[in-house]
């Protein structure tokens, strides 16, 4: 009998203490910030999968908030995770007021919080609200640093559901109707061997207007591309290659170096390769050069001697992104003299 007052005792203890902790946190209310008022990023959707907002008239709203100690110290992260508020609708509109007073409460995350909004500003929000459009978009494939041979391009599917706001159709061309999407291969072209059919995971391109944007969706994301790299060579005979002299620098404030005026440029060098950097070399976007390579002590060691011949090596500038050039020139020795500055 003894033991069951003993609990009772206990327990009535017990409930006492938790209604005065109740109590006394019901009125240990805070204010936060306790001065003005916080910023907090805002986005706003609609929960309609058919309808999209494509414009909010801010983008982040200031608030204030009064609470339980111990709620409002969970506002401290709000800043960085932000408000984001999800509204019924059931049709498109130029322009819908939102009070904020009214949907910030069961907006995500403060519905999650014990907490009143003492301050909101501004009170509203105004946001344009369209209709989401679903388009059946044909895809293509054409790169730009390779050829491939003729019919050889096949993709699997061969178009892609394009979801987007109706304002956004105008981003895919003149005549969306008749638009395509180009794809992109998720590998690098440049480790391919030409000849051989090729099946990759490629994405899809989408027009800079739409990459960025969370409302627009693509089904599949990404598609299968079966393609054969051609290996189409040409050639080339170039009337002259100049020769460039490549020493450290230092060492060129202290001597000059000339070629012999024979050597200045080699003539008729001929270049095999790709057709596509071939025709690039014909446009003058890749240069051909020779390259004199000249150590200190070379430098040194060739101060008033007789011009006497030195290998030069052959390259290419820029580098192309793809294949390479064989070069064959029946000179590949060139003449230069030293003189030392001052001396």
């Amino acid at each position: 009998m003894k033991l069951s007052h003993r609990i009772r005792d206990i327990f009535v203890v017990t409930l006492i203490t938790m209604l005065i902790w109740l109590y006394a946190e019901a009125n240990n209310l805070r204010t936060y910030p306790v001065d003005g008022m916080m910023q907090v990023p805002l986005t706003i959707e609609v929960a309609n999968p058919h309808l999209a907002v494509v414009e909010q008239s801010v983008s982040k709203i200031n608030v204030q908030f009064r609470g339980a100690q111990r709620e409002v110290a969970k506002l401290s992260g709000l800043q960085a995770r932000g408000i984001h508020i999800v509204l019924e609708r059931g049709e498109p509109t130029a322009g819908d007021d939102v009070v904020l007073e009214k949907v910030l409460p069961t907006s995500d995350p403060i519905n999650s919080y014990s907490v009143n909004l003492t301050r909101i500003d501004p009170p509203t929000v105004r946001v344009v609200i369209e209709k989401l459009v679903r388009m059946d978009v044909p895809l293509a494939y054409k790169p730009d640093e390779v050829q491939l041979v003729a019919d050889s391009v096949s993709i699997s599917p061969a178009t892609v559901a394009l979801t987007l706001p109706s304002s956004k159709r105008s981003l895919l061309g003149d005549d969306p109707e008749k638009a395509t999407l180009a794809v992109e291969p998720l590998v690098d072209l440049k480790s391919l061997p030409a000849d051989v059919e090729q099946t990759v995971r490629a994405r899809i391109k989408l027009p800079a207007g739409l990459q960025t944007d969370s409302r627009v969706r693509v089904e599949p994301p990404d598609v299968e591309l079966k393609f054969v790299i051609d290996k189409l060579e040409d050639s080339e005979k170039l009337a002259s290659v100049p020769v460039w002299i490549m020493a450290p620098p230092p060492a060129l404030t202290t001597y000059d170096v000339k070629l012999h005026e024979d050597d200045v440029v080699l003539r008729d060098v001929k270049i095999t390769g790709p057709e596509h950097i071939v025709q690039q070399v014909r446009d003058g976007k890749i240069r051909v050069i020779a390259k004199l390579r000249l150590s200190a002590d070379d430098l040194a060691k060739a101060v008033a001697s007789e011009p006497a011949p030195a290998p030069v090596e052959f390259d290419v500038w820029p580098q192309p992104p793809t294949g390479t050039l064989r070069i064959e020139s029946t000179t590949t020795t060139v003449r230069y003299t030293v003189v030392k500055r001052g001396g």
